[in-house]
């Protein structure tokens, strides 16, 4: 029995499983990012623009986890639905949109 590989469901299925185990290993320092959303509000507020960008930036840090699962979500119906795999690829970044996520990659490659 010869075994088919379909060249297109296989880069739709590494789409939708690399990005999202990579973005899972970033839930497990997650609790101590929980810190910095704390931490935010120490400083006092310059303006109303400062404290909303604060408030977007605590709520991007606690809700990581929420932002991971949607990701999840999405890039699993899109894969199921046979959709091309830059889309799921794209769905699957979605975590790269939340400040724990950048403040991680940011912390991985010590920019400053």
């Amino acid at each position: 029995m010869i075994l088919r590989i379909n060249k297109i469901s296989v880069l739709r299925v590494s789409a939708f499983i690399l990005p999202l185990i990579l973005f899972g290993l970033m839930l497990i320092p997650w609790p101590i990012n929980l810190i910095n959303a704390a931490m935010v509000f120490d400083a006092p507020v310059n303006g109303f623009l400062d404290g909303l960008t604060r408030w977007v930036i605590a709520m991007s840090l606690v809700g990581y986890p929420l932002v991971y699962s949607l990701a999840t979500f999405l890039s699993f119906k899109a894969m199921k639905n046979k959709r091309k795999p830059v889309i799921v690829l794209s769905l699957s970044c979605i975590s790269l949109l939340s400040a724990h996520s950048i403040f991680m990659i940011y912390m991985a490659f010590d920019i400053l």
